[in-house]
């Protein structure tokens, strides 16, 4: 028999089950995961600064750091690719487009007691820049080119007026059929704007020590005295340029790997008027060796460096040893930073008098 519950009296009912609350998380875990991470950055840090004990027991202290990017592939022997892209500027003047022309020139003095590195790709895609700049590069090339390293120039889209100059002592030189070369030759250029100063009544009151001191101001004609001394500067940087190439070009017979067809200083001055020309016109004018690719400059530099035609590729690094988080996170400067460091590009090269550039 079905028993009726008592009127106001409902049978008991269990109560819902709470949901599962997880246990909150330690503040212990979060320190020990900020400590793991921070230990791996000190890590990777620290490792940038280590130098192996193979190298330390051969190298001195100041080339340590160039040691650690050989870890991945071995120690040499070997060769190593140095680029020298955009304007040559020193570092007070850093090209809008590359390096300082001084940091090629330092990487370049650091090899020279580099014993693994037996041969040196210059690979150029620069239409020159400061004469100074130039000069630096052209004196660590040839030097060591006398210790007996193999330097091959590959030339890309451009090398031109300074950055043929740097090509010049190297021990072949390959140019693609396309590149533009050549432009042996110096350049200066001084703003004239005296008639449109007066149209909107602006005017210079300059104070001087000496008659030359404000040579090239924009706001008076250059006199006849001051055009001689510009010439004299001009004509004393090109006899530079084409001493440099004539001593790097200049053979005095066929070798078995470079062909004679600049006999004398003369041959370098009659196509050394400024002008410019594609890599296949160089290589029969005696300015550069073959037509070739970047891979084909490193083949033929292991080759003579007695490595073969694959020769180990040692990579020295260029960046600082701690890297720029800006840079690694793949930010790119603003427009208006980039039109800064532009203007300030071409400000600075107003205060370099005379420059081996292609300037077309």
């Amino acid at each position: 028999m079905e028993q009726n519950s008592l009127p106001g009296l409902e049978p008991a009912q269990e109560p819902d089950t709470p949901p599962a609350v997880p246990p909150p998380t330690s503040r212990l875990d979060y320190s020990r995961a900020f400590f793991w991470i921070l230990f791996l950055c000190l890590a990777l840090g620290v490792a940038q600064f280590i130098v192996p004990p193979a190298a330390l027991q051969q190298k001195s202290p100041e080339e340590g750091d160039m040691f650690w990017s050989n870890i991945t592939g071995g120690f040499g022997p070997g060769i190593t690719v140095i680029k020298a892209y955009g304007v040559i500027q020193t570092p007070e003047q850093e090209s809008f487009y590359g390096e300082g022309g001084q940091d090629v020139a330092a990487m370049l003095h650091k090899i020279r007691k580099r014993d693994d590195i037996k041969g040196i790709v210059l690979r150029v895609n620069s239409p020159g820049g400061s004469v100074g700049a130039s000069q630096e590069i052209h004196d660590e090339v040839k030097a060591l080119v006398k210790l007996n390293k193999k330097v091959v120039v590959s030339m890309g889209d451009v090398a031109a007026s300074g950055g043929y100059y740097i090509s010049a002592p190297a021990d072949y030189i390959f140019v693609n059929p396309g590149t533009i070369t050549g432009s042996i030759g110096v350049i200066t250029q001084s703003l004239y704007a005296k008639p449109l100063m007066e149209k909107i009544g602006v005017d210079f009151r300059t104070f001087k020590s000496g008659a030359f001191k404000d040579m090239g101001a924009s706001n008076r004609e250059l006199t006849e005295a001051e055009i001689a001394v510009f010439n004299s500067i001009i004509m004393g940087a090109y006899d530079q340029f084409v001493k440099a190439v004539a001593e790097g070009r200049v053979l005095e017979k066929d070798t078995e790997h470079r062909k004679r067809v600049l006999t004398s200083e003369e041959d370098v001055r009659k196509i050394a008027d400024g002008r410019i020309y594609l890599g296949s016109q160089a290589v029969a004018n005696g300015l550069a060796d073959a037509e070739g690719s970047y891979y084909d400059a490193l083949s033929y530099c292991g080759e003579r460096a007695g490595l073969g035609k694959e020769p180990k590729i040692i990579k020295l690094r260029t960046m600082p040893p701690i890297p720029d988080l800006f840079q690694l996170s793949g930010a790119k400067a603003s427009p208006a930073d980039s039109l800064s460091r532009l203007a300030q590009g071409f400000l600075n090269r107003a205060h370099v008098p005379v420059l081996y550039l292609y300037q077309p």
